[in-house]
């Protein structure tokens, strides 16, 4: 395990809390729960728990949750509904080793907040794609880009069939998808430097769990095959990159930048493996 402190947060440690909300996967789940969830109430409270660790550590009011976390596009949930879920979540939660709750009661004004042992790998992923950008020396860059990677697991919340709508309004989403790119194609720029090829597929390998159609993780993954030495890789990289922007975009094609980085890693004279 590395430690490392992230100063755009302060002295942030890279471990998981006494709790952590897993987003980073097809279900979301909490690791460290203390009791049960309720099945009728387990995926809201789960949702709840969600949204205050990723705010963290923002106060969140009684409204806001009603509205954007336990609401339809229709309907605000009842107040009952959110003291119902409240009181769920925080019966699993539980207390710290000093008894202090995970999820406290409401302020007086309203508002509920996380304790800060109770974490989200969302949120401990950017923290080391930070630390990984600032690291002293390249080996410490990759160590810290293997940890952000680790904590993929899975399509960020694919197996979600309600809820969740403001994953994607609030550009959660947008967010996590940019970070992670942006984090692979570095990652792999280092590990191809290093001569850790495998590295550089597996990291690949996680990215598109969370960004599938991304043009410059197919840039990625097509230098990471010409490095190899793979000419028949390089080429099913290359036609797997002109099927994504198709089925994403009908009639599309990649972009110039990626045409010539193809055409360029072709001459370059690569070896069928």
């Amino acid at each position: 395990p590395v430690r490392v402190e992230v100063r755009s947060h302060g002295a942030v440690g890279s471990s998981a809390g006494e709790l952590e909300v897993k987003l980073l996967t097809v279900l979301p789940w909490i690791d460290g729960l203390q009791g049960v969830l309720p099945t009728k109430r387990a995926r809201r409270a789960t949702e709840l728990v969600a949204y205050l660790a990723l705010h963290h550590p923002d106060p969140i009011s009684s409204d806001r949750l009603r509205t954007r976390v336990l609401g339809t596009p229709d309907f605000d949930a009842a107040a009952k509904t959110l003291f119902n879920t409240v009181g769920a979540a925080r019966r699993a939660l539980g207390s710290d080793s000093k008894g202090q709750l995970y999820l406290p009661n409401a302020s007086r004004y309203g508002h509920y907040k996380l304790s800060q042992s109770v974490t989200v790998d969302v949120t401990r992923a950017a923290q080391f794609v930070t630390a990984a950008r600032d690291a002293a020396s390249v080996d410490e860059s990759i160590a810290l880009y293997r940890g952000a990677f680790d904590l993929v697991k899975g399509e960020p919340l694919a197996g979600v069939l309600s809820g969740y709508s403001w994953w994607s309004s609030e550009g959660h989403e947008a967010r996590l998808n940019a970070t992670i790119v942006d984090a692979a194609c570095r990652a792999v720029h280092l590990a191809i430097g290093a001569a850790l090829l495998d590295l550089a597929a597996w990291v690949l390998d996680r990215a598109r769990l969370v960004d599938p159609y991304s043009e410059l993780l197919s840039q990625a993954a097509m230098a990471t095959a010409a490095a190899s030495g793979d000419r028949t890789r390089l080429r099913r990289e290359w036609d797997e990159c002109r099927r994504r922007v198709s089925e994403f975009d009908p009639g599309g094609h990649p972009s110039q930048e990626t045409e010539r980085l193809f055409d360029h890693l072709s001459r370059r004279g690569t070896t069928t493996s």
